[in-house]
């Protein structure tokens, strides 16, 4: 959804679906992410047409407080003419690579 021609209010109403899918709509705040610009957490809040050459986050959150757990993984995205690049493809995401990472495996 992260393309010119959609806007960030498309690309949440989407996100939003899938929560709502997988049993967690209730969790959904919104777009779950922000701009990335002169500081890296810009404080606008996406909105309005997708535009190429932005740069957003991309951090859907899920939380479980009766279990004290907030799960959060984000990728950086920069929006171009061909769809988004996710400039933090490279990142690990799976629990077991994120620990092998840091050093933490058991």
């Amino acid at each position: 959804m992260l393309k010119p021609g959609n806007t960030y209010e498309q690309a949440s109403d989407r996100g939003k679906g899938v929560f709502e899918k997988n049993g967690e709509g209730k969790q959904w705040l919104g777009f779950p992410g922000h701009f990335v610009g002169l500081a890296t957490h810009d404080v606008l809040q996406p909105r309005g047409p997708i535009q190429t050459g932005q740069v957003v986050t991309v951090e859907p959150i899920v939380e479980f407080p009766d279990k004290q757990m907030h799960f959060r993984v984000e990728d950086t995205i920069l929006v171009t003419d061909q769809g988004p690049e996710i400039l933090s493809s490279g990142v690990p995401k799976e629990m077991t690579d994120v620990e092998k990472l840091v050093g933490s495996e058991k």
